[in-house]
């Protein structure tokens, strides 16, 4: 039997509308079009969601009808409110992520020494795993630290992941490790979006997207800085196009031309890294120009307060810093107080120690041509997309800004979305339809596995983690709550003694929180027990277990250059060899 090159070309491509076998030239259509039928007949429908990136787009999962309960076919849930039934390739593929013949079903265990892998049983795997962990655990348990204050800590294991887990499992991974007395607790988000949530939590007062993806569709303009929406997130650009079909301009700004740009009315080429630049000759635009939303920013943003005379900006440092620990004195930044505490303000705006006087006096040194000068942006190419989104600076407008890895990725990530959103606050683009400071996630759980507490100094709900001086739970309470005499301070975290109390109910059933309080792991003032530290720790040998719970730091993260001793997972995996990888670069597509 001999088949041609082309022959087989048309036997191994799908979309191939004759399928030849055997050289006899049969029409294999109307046949594949029956099996298709025949396998999904009496077969269970069950709705789920994708678990690849934050899109979450809507899945109909259809089940055999014969008890297995293997899956047979996956496709878009056209009743699913984003995505519409509309899947991208790694969706509409994802049947084989589960329903594959090489896909790994069985725990495999990798002696010492050994180059062989051995297939071992669940009750095998976790018990040795069980046995593994208890030993190191009480190995490395620290009941005190040296002052004698209780801490109940172990720093002999870490665990990172996971941002691809649901958020009860988040729930369940935090609760484990941090009864096992864990510290280094860290997961995708300290990589990807850590910049996002200081820069939005300070602003609007939570760090996460602030609009629906729904929402998008009803800008009335778009700016896309720091991401590659069209392709990293595909199904989800479609409401930036439907903004489109609305007559909403898209922008994108960025130093590559992408396919987002090919959709874009404008693009702007900037250098990489100066985003920050970009962004401060829009304010300078918007103030200039007198074009922000003059009663939004009155009612609702802290322009009118007056700053204490001690704040200054010279010489590219804010006033109080401190070369030796290379921090800032915050006091120097305080809001003058009245006899009551609440801070004074000046709804004229004239005063020059109100804050809007001083964000004009910082931004007035950012016209065109200098911004022009470091962006290499030419001027008028500024001026078109500052004149664009300004327009959305009206109470009957609204303009969204969308990001994502391209912003975080930067030593000064807090700082270039912390920009966009002292825009958008000047433009009334804030609490509208339409409009907001979107921050678009990779992961498919980014956000809930930071609010279920995945990282070292966040308890859930962004409750800080406890530290030893801290010694009772009425001393916790004491630091972490503060106090406000302005009385139209909303002051949420005033909260923060119950959010805890209910927190410790719910990690140790049936004990007074001031007890269970104690058995927390308690850090030491100042320590850092982030990513890159974490790694560094590991690198000098310092760990005796090591979790790696859906995620691959070996490929996916940077970590100290260093050969370092070997070290073993808890599984028995030697990794000695991850730490000589070269660190990965994110390009500013990746989301």
């Amino acid at each position: 039997m001999g088949i041609r090159r082309r022959d087989f070309l048309k036997l191994a491509c799908a979309g191939s509308a004759v399928a030849v076998f055997g050289g006899l030239g049969f029409d294999l259509r109307p046949a594949r079009a029956a099996a298709a039928i025949l396998k999904l007949q009496g077969a269970r429908q069950t709705t789920s969601i994708c678990c690849y990136c934050s899109t979450g787009c809507g899945l109909l999962v259809s089940t055999a009808k014969d008890g297995a309960g293997r899956c047979v076919n996956v496709e878009g849930n056209p009743d699913h409110p984003v995505s519409l039934g509309a899947l991208c390739p790694k969706g509409s593929s994802i049947w084989q992520m589960a329903e594959n013949d090489r896909r790994v079903v069985k725990p495999l265990y990798r002696a010492p020494n050994s180059d062989k892998w051995q297939e071992k049983s669940w009750d095998w795997t976790l018990a040795e795993i069980a046995k593994r962990v208890k030993a190191a655990r009480d190995a490395g348990f620290m009941a005190k630290n040296g002052k004698g204050e209780t801490v109940n800590r172990c720093e002999t294991m870490a665990s990172v992941g996971s941002a691809a887990l649901d958020n009860e499992e988040c729930w369940a991974l935090q609760s484990l490790m941090r009864a096992l007395g864990l510290t280094y607790i860290e997961h995708q988000a300290r990589i990807c979006h850590s910049s996002t949530v200081p820069a939005l939590a300070e602003t609007y007062g939570r760090g996460a997207m602030t609009n629906h993806w729904i929402d998008i569709g009803n800008a009335d303009c778009v700016l896309i800085m720091g991401g590659n929406a069209a392709e990293a997130h595909p199904v989800g650009f479609r409401w930036v196009m439907e903004a489109k079909k609305r007559g909403a301009p898209l922008i994108h700004v960025d130093p590559r031309f992408t396919r987002t740009s090919s959709k874009a009315d404008i693009y702007a080429r900037l250098r990489s890294g100066t985003d920050i630049a970009f962004l401060g000759g829009m304010a300078k635009y918007i103030l200039d120009n007198e074009l922000f939303q003059k009663d939004y920013v009155l009612q609702y943003t802290n322009a009118a307060l007056l700053v204490s005379p001690d704040f200054a900006f010279n010489d590219g440092l804010f006033s109080g810093y401190d070369p030796a620990g290379r921090k800032y004195d915050k006091s120097k930044w305080a809001f003058v107080l009245d006899a009551n505490g609440a801070p004074k303000r000046d709804d004229t705006l004239a005063d020059p120690r109100c804050v809007m006087a001083l964000l004009r006096a910082h931004y007035a040194r950012y016209d065109p041509q200098t911004v022009s000068s470091v962006t290499g942006t030419s001027p008028e190419k500024l001026l078109e997309v500052y004149k664009t989104f300004a327009t959305t600076g009206t109470a009957e407008k609204s303009g969204t800004i969308l990001y994502a890895m391209g912003w975080t990725q930067h030593t000064v990530g807090v700082q270039n979305i912390r920009t966009m959103a002292l825009i958008q606050l000047l433009l009334g683009n804030i609490g509208v339809a339409g409009g907001g400071v979107n921050a678009l996630r990779g992961e498919s759980n980014v956000q809930g596995s930071t609010d279920a507490g995945l990282l070292f100094h966040s308890l859930p709900g962004y409750l800080p983690t406890p530290r030893a001086p801290q010694k009772t739970l009425a001393d916790y309470c004491a630091s972490v709550t503060p106090k406000t005499g302005d009385p139209k301070s909303l002051n949420w975290k005033k909260n923060q003694p119950k959010y805890m109390a209910s927190l410790l109910k719910s990690m140790y059933l049936d004990v007074e929180p001031a007890v269970s309080y104690d058995w927390l792991p308690k850090l030491e003032p100042g320590q850092d027990a982030s990513w890159l530290t974490l790694f560094d720790h590991m690198g000098k040998g310092r760990f005796k277990g090591f979790f790696a719970w859906g995620m691959n730091p070996a490929a996916s993260s940077a970590k100290p250059a260093r050969p370092g001793p070997p070290w073993r997972s808890l599984t028995g995996w030697s990794t000695s060899t991850c730490l000589k990888t070269r660190p990965v670069r994110f390009g500013r597509d990746r989301a």
